[in-house]
């Protein structure tokens, strides 16, 4: 005979959901054993063992999912009339409070990520641990919706950099979080060779070994090259302009060494070094003084 406690937890659990997801900023939660949404998910598993129940777990994650999804499809309609730098302080601003989320998530669901996530991740690849989980839906539903169909991200960050001149310390300040998101948003698994699992409800069977990565894909991707190939072709129209104009070798060497100065300051934002190099060897290749 099955146990009604299971819906009825699944019930709970999906209001628990709910009342985090309205909050604007959720906080870590302080006594988890207490936290109502912690004690549903729990107690979804019957038994005094509490034996993982595939379908139970399932409907859980997959509740989980579809929720992160219908808040970030939210999140990103109140984006669409935004551009430019109100784009970014928006951007900034979600990411902080959705950061904040994905940890409380993590913390109330960290039950279900003991007994089941951590053996099913091993075989579904549709399947990440609850941090993961809600990295991978930003960037799938936001991100990859500001991107479409006109780049609306990566527009609004070169933007910024072009006037990072005028004011580099509010630009700074507002580049600083968005381009570190897109870094922590590069999470990818490697597969290498099968070992064996022996659990107490599961049966021995072959799990691949996995390593999880973060790579820079998603903010080279947005970020990087888009970046270095109009930086190079704004450095080229500005050097033409220079060979071209009245002023002697020296006069364009101190400009042109200013330039590679205010490039160097702009290149402590980035959270990736190799930004930095790639963006010094372009004023190398445009040597206008010779």
């Amino acid at each position: 005979m099955t146990s009604s406690r299971p819906t009825a937890n699944l019930e709970a659990v999906s209001k628990g959901f709910d009342v985090l997801l309205a909050l604007p900023k959720p906080e870590p939660v302080p006594n988890l054993p207490r936290s109502p949404l912690y004690s549903a998910i729990y107690n979804s598993f019957d038994g005094p063992r509490r034996s993982v129940n595939d379908e139970v777990a399932n409907e859980i994650y997959g509740t989980l999912s579809g929720k992160l999804d219908a808040h970030l499809q939210r999140i990103l309609n109140g984006a669409t009339q935004l551009e430019g730098v109100a784009l970014l302080e928006y951007y900034s601003a979600q990411w902080t409070c959705y950061s904040s989320l994905a940890e409380a998530l993590t913390q109330v669901c960290s039950y279900l990520t003991r007994p089941w996530l951590r053996v099913t991740s091993q075989y579904r690849t549709d399947v990440y641990p609850v941090d993961i989980l809600a990295l991978t839906r930003w960037k799938a539903l936001f991100v990859d919706g500001l991107q479409e169909p006109d780049q609306k991200l990566t527009k609004a960050l070169l933007s910024l950099i072009a006037s990072h001149t005028e004011n580099p310390t509010a630009s700074s300040n507002l580049l600083k979080p968005v381009l570190s998101s897109l870094v922590s948003l590069g999470y990818s698994r490697e597969t290498t060779d099968p070992i064996f699992v022996d659990s107490s409800h599961w049966r021995y069977r072959p799990r691949l070994r996995e390593i999880e990565t973060v790579n820079l894909d998603i903010y080279k991707d947005v970020f990087e090259r888009p970046f270095l190939i109009e930086s190079g072709m704004r450095f080229r129209e500005r050097a033409k302009v220079l060979i071209s104009g009245p002023l002697g070798g020296y006069a364009r060497d101190k400009i042109m060494d200013g330039w590679v100065g205010g490039i160097d300051r702009l290149a402590g934002v980035f959270p990736s070094e190799e930004t930095r190099y790639e963006l010094l060897k372009i004023p190398r290749r445009v040597v206008v003084w010779r």
